[in-house]
């Protein structure tokens, strides 16, 4: 059996030390910075004590030795499995400011998954851990509302604001972390009706893959909606293989048609933001955006 590595408590930026800061100190209301110092303009003002640069976060035992199997990474990696077993589970950290409800052992036959309380504001999180952003009942894209408290499944105009949208592209950034935006119409009722008014699947790390569109680049404001060039077109993300004319089947949207169209979901270029099953949906007169975090399954 080979153990897993542990991870460190705090991460040691090299610019961050250069500053005078120690690992596990508070930067205050600042931009993100890179591993060399640079500010990325794009990013939310929050409060921040991550330091990018030296940090341990692939703590998985690993494939070591003759027969073993990977282990989960986590605070503390897992230990390796044997002769074919599946290799343990990674744990948690805390440092004791969050109030631990439950744990368990590992063993689940399905895949992970975590739910999450987000401590840049409150959101409507469903049982499965996905996180409501936008909540929209008319075809009006332009009727959207930003506000500071959570967004709930009765809303009919509003979505979160600036800041803490920011936040999650902040998450996506790097690609490591497979933060995915996923779509339904909209629904006030249970959360069984509202998983029947699915309309798309996310395809892996679609926020990352939107945010690096090689038309146009995912929106940091859910309200900063461009039109295309076409009257009364507009869109949040474009991606598209050959040209710039949303015509023929190489590109992918975040779009929306004005009087009274509504949304479009398109998947059709090699960087698609949603999978080819079930595909393209258009003419979607209503929309719930949802986060879904690493591990968080997608409407079924």
């Amino acid at each position: 059996e080979y153990l897993g590595g542990r991870t460190l408590p705090c991460t040691r930026g090299v610019y961050w030390r250069n500053q005078g800061k120690s690992p596990c100190e508070d930067l205050g209301t600042i931009k993100f910075r890179t591993p060399d110092g640079t500010e990325i303009s794009n990013t939310a003002e929050i409060e921040r004590g991550y330091k990018s640069g030296y940090n341990i976060i692939q703590t998985s035992s690993g494939l070591l030795g003759s027969g073993t199997v990977n282990s989960g990474s986590g605070a503390t990696g897992g230990s390796s499995g044997q002769n074919g077993l599946s290799g343990g589970g990674g744990s948690g950290y805390t440092d004791g400011s969050v109030d631990v409800i439950s744990t368990q052992v590992g063993g689940s036959t399905g895949p992970a998954r975590i739910n999450i309380k987000l401590s840049a504001g409150d959101f409507f999180i469903d049982s499965e851990g996905r996180i409501l952003i936008l909540s929209i009942s008319t075809p009006n894209v332009f009727a959207l509302q930003q506000q500071t408290d959570a967004v709930l499944p009765t809303d009919i105009f509003s979505c979160i604001d600036d800041a803490r949208w920011q936040n999650f592209l902040d998450l996506a950034r790097d690609g490591t972390q497979n933060y995915r935006l996923t779509a339904t119409a909209w629904s006030s009722k249970t959360e069984e009706e509202m998983r029947s008014r699915q309309l798309v699947l996310a395809s892996d790390f679609n926020i990352h893959k939107m945010m690096n569109a090689n038309r146009s680049p995912l929106a940091t404001s859910l309200t900063d909606w461009k039109e295309s060039g076409n009257s009364n077109r507009y869109y949040l993300a474009w991606d598209e293989d050959t040209g710039q004319s949303a015509s023929g089947s190489d590109y992918s949207l975040l779009w929306y048609v004005g009087s009274g169209t509504g949304w479009g979901y398109y998947e059709h270029s090699k960087n698609k933001f949603f999978k080819s099953i079930p595909g393209t949906k258009h003419s979607i007169t209503s929309a719930q955006w949802w986060i879904l975090p690493p591990g968080v399954p997608d409407f079924p």
